[in-house]
């Protein structure tokens, strides 16, 4: 499918959508623009340097005629028959009535929202600072969503501030760049950022990202370290189809996926965007008025041993989401699963985000610094030799042969960096013993300044960390007999924090009660 043809199927469907009866379901009309959508993928990916749309398969959402954002029940939807197809389905509360708007009126309530959720992080960012940047995910998500009309800023902050949104930071995407060009913009970013906030800022750089922190209640900005094309390209590789809406200073932009999912208040499972926290970022979103569509589940195939009080790992796929909502719906029914392992990441990749939120009442740039020292398995170590030292003298000895033989044991890893940008775009190490070059794979430290920023590793956007090719596999072990599944174990690395004191100048559902309580849990980002 040429570039016109799939300029034309996602109009066909905007236009389609407005005239369409709302009693009928979407899923005729939405067939050949998810065709285009798949296109898009593949076009990307095998020729992303020579499409000449930026924003192919991406429109203007204030520039659609008002019936086409309007509230859709997904066809034969009623109460009674909600969780045949959906899982934590919504109910009449949190359920929009047919034909209201699915989002803000315009531009400017969309801005006002935007600046009550940030606290105005970026709101010193100039025009040429937008320029090849893209906000993009959760945060734009949020603003876009229709509120009630006479909401007033002081409830529309609590709202942005619940434990729905409590870790939510804003993600900005670079495009268009080549890698010193994006050092620059991320130096601007950085800059923007200080200039908006009368506190303290601190840089905290991971593998794939760089997040700038300051003070509560300033909204992190973290920035990926993926290079891209486009927009689209950056869109095309999100899981989650309400995530898939951008804000480029200018525009807010979306999909036909964006759209679908925002009228009818649901993600629908795509198995081929599958990725390590597909189910939790699922969860995440139904938390937040998205219930889950799954056309072809079948509850009455699910084996018994999924809702197993004494269930000690989360299974996988579908069983994990089956798990998942009734863990939301009923908090204390299963015994002995840790929730504090679960941590779903952010739109853009598998292992962007801290184990814990840096974002809350009380926390500014000096305890953001300390909360990461916290994470420093170094210290663990050496503190645990130390005590046992005194009762077994050879446990000295015995460290060092373990970390020798296994690199997951020795706690002088780099997987974060704590200061300034500049500082964190070139990261290094004081302890004299460590050698860069001997960093391993997921280490950040052994990353040159020319090769820190990553582009699609993937011929297909969005894919590079496919599980399973087909739903049926996907959905297989919830419909088998199993008494006890597998699960990874999830490891803490450690920390290098860098001075930061030199600047950067010289450059009514059931679940719905149990949301506060279960969502701190999930540390849902």
């Amino acid at each position: 499918m040429a570039s016109l043809a799939i300029a034309q199927a996602v109009h066909k469907f905007v236009q389609e959508l407005i005239k369409h009866p709302v009693d009928e379901p979407l899923d005729a009309i939405l067939e050949d623009a998810m065709i285009a959508e798949h296109e898009i993928r593949l076009l990307l990916g095998a020729h992303r340097e020579g499409v000449q749309d930026l924003y192919i398969g991406l429109f203007d959402v204030f520039k659609l005629y008002p019936p086409a954002r309007r509230t859709r029940r997904i066809a034969n939807q009623i109460p009674s028959n909600a969780s045949k197809y959906h899982i934590l389905p919504l109910t009449t509360r949190f359920r929009r009535p047919d034909l209201a708007s699915s989002t803000v009126p315009d531009l400017g309530v969309f801005l006002k929202h935007w600046q009550l959720f940030s606290h105005g992080s970026l709101k010193e960012m100039q025009p040429l600072d937008w320029n090849n940047v893209l906000a993009a995910g959760g945060s734009v998500t949020a603003c876009i969503l229709a509120q009630a009309p006479d909401i007033s800023n002081r409830k529309l902050n609590e709202h942005f501030q619940s434990d729905l949104y409590s870790s939510s930071y804003i993600d900005l995407f670079l495009w268009g760049l080549s890698p010193k060009e994006a050092e620059k913009k991320m130096i601007a970013i950085y800059k923007a950022v200080c200039a908006s906030a009368p506190w303290k800022v601190t840089c905290v750089r991971r593998a794939k990202t760089i997040t700038i922190h300051t003070t509560y209640p300033h909204r992190p900005v973290r920035i990926s370290l993926r290079l891209y094309q486009s927009p689209a390209e950056i869109i095309a590789g999100f899981d989650m189809d309400s995530s898939c809406f951008a804000y480029d200073g200018t525009t807010v932009y979306a999909n036909p996926r964006a759209l679908t999912a925002i009228i009818r208040q649901a993600n629908t499972v795509d198995i081929s965007r599958h990725s390590p926290s597909f189910e939790y970022r699922l969860a995440k979103y139904a938390l937040r008025g998205f219930q889950i569509y799954i056309p072809s589940l079948d509850r009455d195939r699910v084996k018994p041993w999924v809702y197993n009080p004494n269930l000690q790992h989360f299974p996988n796929g579908l069983a994990k989401l089956l798990v998942l909502e009734k863990a939301l719906t009923s908090p204390d029914y299963y015994y002995y699963l840790d929730y504090q392992a679960i941590s779903p990441k952010s739109d853009f990749d598998s292992d962007m985000a801290s184990t814990e939120k840096l974002y809350g009442l009380d926390l500014d740039a000096k305890k953001v610094k300390e909360k990461i020292s916290q994470e420093d398995t170094t210290n663990m170590y050496t503190g645990l030799r130390d005590q046992l030292a005194v009762l077994w003298p050879g446990i000295s000895e015995l460290h060092g042969r373990l970390a020798i033989s296994n690199p997951f044991y020795d706690g002088h890893r780099h997987i974060c960096f704590v200061g300034s940008m500049r500082k964190c775009l070139r990261p290094s190490c004081e302890n004299q013993d460590c050698d860069r070059h001997q960093a391993t794979e997921d280490s950040v430290l052994g990353k040159g300044v020319s090769d820190q920023f990553t582009t699609f590793p993937s011929s297909v956007p969005g894919a590079e960390s496919l599980a399973y090719a087909r739903f049926e596999a996907w959905a297989q072990e919830a419909y088998e007999d199993r008494e006890e599944v597998d699960n990874n174990d999830y490891h803490i690395h450690g920390p290098v924090i860098l001075d930061d004191d030199e600047s950067d100048d010289s450059n009514g559902s059931e679940y719905a009660d149990a949301v506060s309580r279960t969502s701190a849990q999930l540390q849902l980002d």
